[in-house]
């Protein structure tokens, strides 16, 4: 999940709300010859449209068919407009709305997870 330094999280809405989100941290599918970092930058790109930089590791959440490791970042550059087809919308969340944008429980375990190892929120 990409923070910008004012404590302001970057989240995708998912196009036609796949997977039941209305909105979430960008996230994909580990492909062959990508390291799980790498993976994780280039998903911020093509959901976002973000250039990021990884800062830290958050840890490994089990979903329905997957288990999804998330990071920490920062953003080095990049603009919202340059997203792909898989995201409608790109939002600049501030921290204390989160829980009210992120509506699927599984982004509530992560934000909990990031709290208890009192990373920038």
């Amino acid at each position: 999940m990409t923070i910008e330094p004012d404590g302001r999280f970057w989240l995708v809405a998912p196009t036609n709300a796949f997977g039941g989100y209305k909105a979430t941290f960008p996230k994909g599918t580990l492909e062959p010859g990508l390291t799980p970092q790498a993976a994780a930058i280039k998903e911020a790109f093509e959901e976002a449209g973000l250039q990021v930089e990884i800062t830290g590791l958050i840890g490994d959440f089990e979903r329905s068919q997957s288990i999804t490791r998330y990071y920490t970042a920062r953003r080095l550059g990049g603009l919202p407009t340059q997203m792909d087809w898989e995201s409608q919308a790109v939002l600049l969340v501030p921290e204390p709305q989160l829980l009210k944008v992120l509506n699927h429980a599984n982004d509530h375990a992560v934000i909990q997870a990031l709290v208890k190892l009192n990373t920038t929120v």
